[in-house]
């Protein structure tokens, strides 16, 4: 799978993941709608993909488990 990565479709990563692989998500790649929402919807994106993939391995004592919540 990779390294998990947050980016945006505003970045040139972002867009060549985006037109790379019908399903970023499968690879780790999770891209952030900066172009088709405001910013307010695109954090709150951000927040809900962070809060699904909370329990996917991390604990609370993790020292960065605090940045999932």
């Amino acid at each position: 799978m990779g390294i998990p990565n947050v980016t945006t479709n505003l970045s040139g990563f972002g867009c060549f993941m985006e037109d790379l692989l019908e399903i970023p998500e499968d690879y780790g790649c999770y891209i952030v709608d900066r172009r088709g929402q405001g910013v307010e919807e695109s954090v709150n994106q951000l927040v809900s993909g962070l809060q699904l993939r909370r329990g996917a391995g991390l604990t609370t004592d993790e020292p960065n488990a605090q940045l999932c919540y």
